[in-house]
């Protein structure tokens, strides 16, 4: 479908112009096309070049083209989604230039505005939960867009012969809400199904009262059905001029998003108070879940897709607390990347499903497309003392989880720094050199697992030491240059075969901010903590919280140390100098994967947490028997 729709849309951007010139040839004819779009919302808060105001015209110009051709193919929910997938389209595929006519990925509104719209396989599975949960039989989008979960909805109510009484939709994008409109009233016909459709082309939280409810009391109760915008309640400067959303700006651009940001913010953080938003950013999907969570009527549901980090982060552990202590929980699919749908979106989902009943006594936990398995609320319990965070684990693996919360985090050992790269790798760009000095600059891509990575390559840096000296030196992390390190990849992709990747770095290296460092207290055990976050068994643990593509300081504070003597530390950090030792420096290896000489080290930190072997077996999914067998045959030798 996504390709279907790309291939329209360059078709028509080129067949298109001529079109357009002669129907909207000034820039008072470009500000008319955009009026109700996303793009017009735009432009109200920051100030662009004309240039682009052409540019935006020219996509509607030609987005509307396409929809004439596709509404008379509203009779199967693939039509329903191609048009969805032009409109989606319209606001990131934008023309480059009007000389080639040809398409370039721009996510600025799209980002802006959360325009990413549910793929058909996620929307199946969502309309499925909604119609067989809902008692109202009332259906609540308040995001509606071009009404893809909606028009799910339609489908599976003919299909199963559950009727809806009532689709209510939401949109803040006119354009697309009329789409809307059009599309549920055609496709309910063409089903022989009786139902109110409503759509209202409005910003659902401008309708917030001053007691944080979502709607108006004449709105009827129902269940809510939800693809909420993703991203902070926040405009970066780095937005403006980053290559996925730079646009020709003028000089208050910047300024003005800034203020009219900040104003929203305001506005939202007044009206949920006392809402139990929780700590942390702002968030467009986290505003959603409590609006609507706290809206359930009885025996209705929230049908709830968006980043899965606020299962586990500690900055949004207190709407956990609160949906937990409900017992709202009532299914979680966790979605990896690959198998999202989404076509801008590269992060892995969890697609919950609340429920205000209070017989709920267990939730079904799912990875991926495969079968759910249940885990009940008394065996929760005991996540209630860390944070109440929700693993992406069936129970076996729970246990585990569990037997390693009994022992000390790398946040309580003495004399350990967790933090973050002291170079930022833009801020101080003035400081990088390809001239060679006695302070070499580590990055990420430099950085292997137990090895270094291009050391040699055309790609080192260094710091210039007078440029460092002047701006980094009296920083607080200005003389960690000066110790020995562990160093890793702050960027940390969920298909990789091990996401932590660490070495140990020498004094007189500085460490970019895409990367994490670590000093120990006493330096004889630097290569046991290497030993330990590249472990497997800490791979398995950060993997269970870990929902977004990067490793932060509080994932790593929170990883378990085993309390081991010195003489097992010494035979963990004598395995660590043999693997370093055959290692070496490359360029010709791949920095993610693990080596089958890694098992020893495995086996010994598994040890280390004195798990059995049917628990390590357990864990250790996705790796070859013949590596399973031999950390086992080593766990049976110690």
């Amino acid at each position: 479908m996504n390709t279907k729709a790309t291939a329209l849309r360059s078709s028509y951007t080129k067949q298109a112009y001529n079109d357009f010139l002669d129907a909207h040839p000034t820039e008072e004819n470009h500000l008319e096309l955009i009026e109700n779009t996303l793009f017009k919302k735009f432009i109200d808060s920051g100030d662009l070049n004309e240039g682009e105001i052409a540019r935006f015209a020219y996509n509607v110009f030609v987005t509307r083209r396409i929809l004439e051709s596709l509404y008379d193919d509203i009779s199967t929910i693939e039509g329903v989604f191609l048009i969805s997938k032009v409109v989606e389209q319209g606001y990131f595929k934008l023309v480059k230039d009007f000389e080639t006519l040809t398409l370039k990925n721009n996510l600025a509104i799209a980002k802006e505005f959360g325009a990413f719209f549910t793929p058909l396989k996620i929307a199946r599975e969502m309309a499925k939960l909604a119609v067989e949960s809902s008692r109202s039989k009332v259906i609540i989008d308040p995001c509606c867009g071009t009404g893809n979960l909606l028009a799910a909805c339609l489908e599976y109510s003919s299909k199963s012969g559950i009727q809806i009484k009532k689709l209510i939709g939401v949109e803040l994008d006119e354009l697309s809400a009329s789409i809307c409109k059009k599309i549920l009233d055609e496709y309910k016909t063409h089903l022989g199904l009786d139902v109110e459709i409503e759509v209202i082309a409005s910003d659902s939280l401008s309708m917030l009262s001053s007691q944080g409810q979502l709607f108006d009391h004449s709105f009827e109760p129902g269940t809510f059905i939800i693809n909420p915008p993703y991203g902070k309640l926040k405009f970066d400067s780095d937005r403006a001029k980053n290559n996925e959303t730079n646009l020709s700006i003028k000089d208050d651009h910047i300024d003005n998003k800034k203020a009219k940001t900040a104003e929203w913010k305001l506005k939202i953080k007044g009206a949920l108070s006392g809402l139990g938003i929780g700590k942390g950013a702002m968030e467009w999907s986290k505003v959603f879940l409590v609006l609507c969570s706290n809206n359930l009527d009885k025996d209705e549901s929230l049908i709830f897709i968006g980043p899965c980090g606020w299962l586990n982060s500690v900055s949004q552990s207190e709407i956990r607390k609160d949906i937990f202590n409900r017992k709202l929980f009532n299914s979680i699919h966790f979605i990896s990347e690959t198998n999202t749908g989404f076509e801008t979106v590269n992060q892995p989902l969890a697609l919950v499903c609340l429920k205000q009943m209070s017989k709920n006594k267990s939730i079904k936990v799912s990875n991926d497309f495969e079968p759910a398995e249940s885990v009940k609320y008394s065996e929760l319990e005991i996540l209630k003392k860390y944070n109440y965070p929700i693993p992406r684990i069936s129970f076996d693996r729970l246990k585990v989880f569990i037997k390693l919360q009994s022992y000390k985090k790398i946040r309580d050992v003495t004399g350990i720094r967790n933090l973050r790269g002291e170079l930022d790798q833009s801020l101080n760009k003035s400081i990088l050199t390809t001239k060679k000095t006695s302070l070499k600059v580590v990055r990420g891509k430099d950085i292997g697992r137990y090895m270094n990575i291009n050391d040699s390559g055309d790609e080192t840096y260094y710091a210039d030491k007078i440029e460092f000296f002047n701006q980094l030196s009296t920083k607080p992390k200005g003389s960690a240059h000066k110790n020995l390190r562990i160093v890793g990849r702050q960027c940390s992709y969920m298909k990789q075969e091990r996401r932590l990747i660490f070495d140990v770095v020498p004094p007189n290296s500085v460490v970019g901010n895409s990367c994490n460092y670590m000093t120990v207290e006493d330096d004889a055990d630097i290569y046991f903590y290497l030993a330990l976050l590249n472990s497997a068994l800490m791979d398995w643990y950060f993997r269970v919280l870990n929902g977004n593509n990067h490793v932060a300081n509080y994932e790593i504070d929170d990883f378990p140390v085993p309390d081991i003597d010195k003489r097992t530390k010494a035979i963990i950090s004598k395995q660590v100098e043999i693997i370093k030792a055959a290692r070496g420096d490359s360029s010709n290896v791949k920095a993610t994967t693990y080596f089958e000489d890694e098992y020893k080290l495995d086996a010994l930190i598994f040890k280390a947490f004195k798990l059995t072997r049917v628990e390590v077996r357990t864990i250790m999914t996705g790796y070859s028997k013949k590596y399973i067998d031999q950390t086992i045959e080593v766990i049976n030798d110690n």
